[in-house]
């Protein structure tokens, strides 16, 4: 008898023990259950963009639409920024864009915020698909030299789908457009656009000169002019005039973002790149070499051109210097022409085991090229260090310095970048300050840097 109550007393402890076990590790799978759901809503409540990857959702979440001031507004099935004060800044290709339409097909429209070079429109043609333009942004089959701004993008097949282009001719500006194509991956703003963003009081008005998309009906071509408004003095007789181009695209809506909130300081980031060596990168990134700041214009697999994003220095001022007393091309052999300089007296002052030989493009831009900008290829030189040609990107971070093209040959003159901005012939004797162009190793290793101009990449030795 004793011996089967120890029996029952032994089974009971042990059903005892596998309900407190149970109990316990029941306790830990609620605190554990509960703790997680406590802790999860509490980040999605606190971090709302954390589960936010793509562009066209974070631009038209319900708190960014407004229905009056500034802001994100309704547009049929899409979304367009209207006015001044709008968070649409996009850091994309090394620079700096801003959001102009959400579509219906959930595609985004984006424009550069500054002028990314200046070409005259072109000769005998008020058509955006007849001029030098779009020949210059988009790539076509057959033409050398054409899709520069197009090849010089990251990565645009990833990223670009079909622009919207508005071909309309009027006689003046106005809201809406009836003749459209979709055959470019790059376009320009139409007036239209231009004046539903808000004209003159809208982010779009940058204090430039810039083209649009539309040609007028007198055979001329409809620009903005800096203080906001329109105007079509493309040409007059044989003087054609060489404006800013602002580059249109329209990107993935689902295109994925690295980071930022729109804003100036922060745009939305929608690439994630770390370079390696300098053959990696990519036009428009900045880069330190001789405790100065240079941005990159063009990449091949051995070499990369960077520019100065300044003048030479003589002290405190600019060193000024005339092209030449007695040509306006640019030649390595004269002692006392700009081409001899560089690659002599200045090439002296910089770390030259870096330096390697490139090709810098004479030929020139007038009236008996056609100011066709493919022609400043037919002549070159070899050298390290050169200058900016017409056609190039960023030509207007810098203002007031000569550039590496001819132009009259007649009256001995050079392309120049004035300190309004403008594109402008000056005689090869005007001491102008001077904005130089290198030629560095490919294989240059990138120590730390992002590439943006407050966070420029550091080169260090060869790979």
């Amino acid at each position: 008898m004793e011996k089967k109550r120890r029996i029952k007393k032994s089974v009971i402890q042990q059903i005892y023990r596998g309900l407190i076990i149970f109990n316990v590790v029941f306790l830990l799978f609620l605190c554990g259950y509960y703790g997680y759901r406590l802790i999860y809503y509490y980040d999605l409540e606190n971090h709302p963009n954390a589960e936010i990857k793509d562009l066209k959702t974070i631009l038209t979440k319900e708190e960014n639409i407004v229905y009056a001031g500034d802001g994100l507004y309704p547009d049929g099935e899409g979304y367009r920024f209207i006015g001044k004060d709008v968070k649409n800044y996009v850091y994309y290709s090394g620079m700096l864009w801003r959001v102009l339409t959400v579509n219906e097909d959930g595609s985004i429209s984006l424009i550069t915020e500054e002028n990314v070079t200046s070409l005259v429109w072109g000769k005998d043609t008020n058509t955006f698909e007849n001029s030098y333009i779009d020949t210059w942004l988009n790539p076509k089959e057959g033409v050398d030299h054409s899709g520069y701004f197009y090849n010089h993008l990251s990565n645009p097949k990833n990223f670009l789908v079909s622009n919207i282009t508005c071909l309309d001719t009027l006689s003046k500006p106005k809201e809406g457009c009836e003749k459209t194509t979709k055959k470019h991956s790059i376009g320009l703003l139409s007036t239209s656009d231009y004046l539903k963003a808000g004209g003159t009081k809208s982010y779009l008005n940058t204090g430039t000169y810039f083209w649009t998309s539309n040609g007028s009906k007198d055979g001329k071509v409809w620009y903005v002019f800096d203080k906001g408004g329109f105007n079509n003095l493309s040409s007059s007789g044989d003087n054609y005039y060489s404006y800013g181009v602002r580059p249109v695209i329209t990107i993935h809506g689902n295109t994925a973002v690295k980071g930022g909130n729109g804003t100036i300081d922060d745009p939305y980031r929608l690439e994630d790149i770390q370079y390696l060596t300098l053959h990696t990168t990519h036009a428009g990134l900045y880069v330190t070499y001789q405790d100065a700041l240079w941005r990159i214009v063009d990449v091949s697999s051995d070499k990369v051109k960077i520019v100065l994003e300044d003048t030479v220095k003589n002290g405190d001022t600019n060193l000024l210097k005339a092209y030449s007393p007695n040509t306006n091309k640019f030649d390595l052999e004269s002692w006392n022409n700009i081409g001899y300089y560089l690659n002599h007296t200045y090439y002296s002052t910089l770390n030259t085991e870096w330096l390697v030989d490139g090709e810098w493009y004479t030929g020139s831009y007038n009236t008996s090229t056609g100011f066709d900008y493919k022609k400043v290829y037919d002549a070159s030189v070899t050298a390290p260090v050169g200058l900016l040609h017409m056609g190039e990107l960023f030509l207007h971070d810098v203002r007031g310095y000569a550039t590496l093209t001819s132009s009259n040959d007649y009256e001995q003159t050079v392309i120049t970048v004035n300190q309004d901005g403008f594109i402008y012939s000056e005689l090869n004797t005007t001491e102008l300050a001077i904005r130089p162009a290198v030629y560095l190793r490919g294989d240059l290793k990138i120590t730390s840097g992002v590439g943006t101009k407050t966070n420029p990449l550091i080169l260090g030795g060869a790979e």
